[in-house]
Order: C-alpha cells, then sequence, then structure tokens
C-alpha cells in the first residue's frame, strides 16, 4: 500500500494569501455597471430587444382589421354562394 504524505504550506505563504485576501475590497452589485464593455453590451441587448419586440407589435398590428367585419361586409365578401343568397332574402323579408 502507499503512504499517503500531508504537504502543509508553509506559515508565510499562508499569512500573504490572508492579508491579500483581507486587503481586497468586498465585490459590489454594482461593480459590474462600472466596467465600460459591459455598459454597452446592455445598452446593445436592449436595444436588440426593443427591435424585435417592436417588429413583432408592428407585424401583428397591421395583420388585423381596422374595424370588426360587419354583416355587410361578410355577405359583400361572399356574393355568389347560395347561403349568402339566402342570408340577403332572410334579412330582407325581416320585419320587427
Amino acid at each position: 500500500m502507499h503512504a499517503l504524505i500531508v504537504v502543509e504550506p508553509s506559515p508565510s505563504f499562508v499569512a500573504r494569501v490572508m492579508q491579500d485576501v483581507a486587503m481586497r475590497p468586498a465585490p459590489s452589485l454594482w461593480n459590474p455597471f462600472a466596467d465600460f464593455a459591459f455598459g454597452r453590451r446592455v445598452v446593445f441587448a436592449s436595444l436588440l430587444t426593443l427591435a424585435v419586440l417592436g417588429t413583432v407589435l408592428v407585424s401583428r398590428e397591421t395583420s388585423y382589421s381596422p374595424a370588426p367585419a360587419t354583416p355587410e361586409a361578410v355577405m359583400a365578401n361572399d356574393q355568389g354562394s347560395p347561403t349568402a343568397d339566402r342570408m340577403l332574402v332572410t334579412l330582407t323579408a325581416y320585419e320587427p
């Protein structure tokens, strides 16, 4: 069997590492926003999202008709079918 050898770091190395850790400032939540490159990426992602959402909204808006279809408009588009003729006769024969 192999013997397990434990190697411990020297006390001066441990003291230097502890001193370096103590000297570092605590990380802040706002620290990434101070970086110019990160800010550019956030702005680019925001503009790209705005462009995509704007394109989707504009394309969806143009696909809808400006006003709901009235029965007269539906019948005008469907002239010549037997059902439209029966509906027209029924509407003209209606008496309140």
